[in-house]
């Protein structure tokens, strides 16, 4: 069984879409023409993401939200639900990164980053159990992308 692509009248909630793999999962939903909502924590930074995806001829908004944050998240997957009537695919893309190497990082730190690039993950998924079954089996992406870009080892 193979990665079930998006098409017209579906759409995906974009976690971490204001750039990098995120930005661009959300721009080939676009694509597809699967209409969008794209997070991130900074609105502005939203707005050209989401000209993108508009300019593929799909419905896209912008939505800025901090993972941390429980409330936020069910608001993020309701809008979504409300505006296109779910979300068939989920993509976690957004993550957080502290100073590596390990004996660096304060408690603080990984903490936050636990926070963001798992315990979030986990939550928006459970919000959004229920609109992603139905009518039909979902999609779900997990990306990890800043871990591959900001390694470091000690010595």
């Amino acid at each position: 069984m193979g990665l079930e692509i998006p098409s017209a009248g579906q759409a995906g909630l974009v976690t971490g879409a204001r750039s990098g793999i995120g930005r661009a999962i959300a721009v080939s939903l676009g694509r597809t023409g699967a209409s969008a909502t794209l997070v991130g924590r900074d609105q502005a930074r939203l707005n050209q993401p989401v000209a993108l995806v508009e300019a593929q001829g799909a419905e896209a908004w912008g939505v800025a939200r901090d993972l941390r944050d429980d409330k936020g998240r069910h608001e993020m997957v309701s809008a979504t639900v409300e505006r296109f009537g779910g979300p068939d695919v989920l993509v976690h893309s957004a993550a957080v990164w502290g100073p590596p190497p390990c004996v660096d990082t304060t408690l603080a730190s990984f903490d936050d980053q636990w926070n963001v690039n798992v315990r979030a993950s986990i939550a928006l998924t459970q919000a959004a159990l229920m609109p992603l079954f139905t009518p039909g089996p979902p999609t779900l992406v997990c990306v990890q992308r800043v871990v591959g870009q900001k390694t470091a080892s000690y010595r």
